[in-house]
């Protein structure tokens, strides 16, 4: 119980951030890329006033190749973030569905069951089946064959 519980934190906060292993690392290369496009910008700006349209151009198309790849960097980190968000919302509604239990037919049942069999009666035995139900759900989640 406490695996499911660490999953759909786990899916949560994928859901709302969109942070993922590849996002950091795009999001690294992305910076990476920038650093070095300044370095080189600064450089090409050296030379230019240095020497005055040289071998500036050849700084200058350094600097926009790693210009490029920072743009492309930037933009498949974000294109990899919205879908890992898409991706984390969708399989928690999936896994959120609707529940058994808050059909009408089944509470209006309960209800009259309080009613009839006595609510101290009740709430023990529903706790019991809500165990059972719980521990049968994991043992056919881990595999293991016949829960009895």
């Amino acid at each position: 119980m406490l695996a499911r519980v660490q999953h759909f934190l786990r899916l949560w906060l994928t859901a709302k951030t969109g942070l993922t292993a590849s996002f950091l690392l795009l999001g690294c290369a992305a910076a990476f890329a920038a650093l070095a496009s300044f370095i080189f910008l600064c450089v090409s700006l050296y030379a230019w006033a240095a020497v005055k349209l040289g071998p500036v151009f050849g700084a200058l198309v350094t600097a926009g190749v790693f210009l490029i790849i920072a743009a492309c960097s930037l933009a498949a980190a974000s294109l990899s973030r919205s879908r890992a968000r898409q991706r984390a919302a969708l399989e928690r509604a999936a896994r959120s569905g609707g529940s058994a239990l808050l059909d009408p037919r089944v509470v209006r049942i309960g209800l009259e069951a309080g009613r009839r069999i006595g609510w101290q009666r009740l709430i023990p035995i529903v706790l019991l089946g809500f165990l059972a139900t719980q521990s049968v759900r994991e043992q056919r989640a881990r595999g293991d064959g016949d829960p009895i």
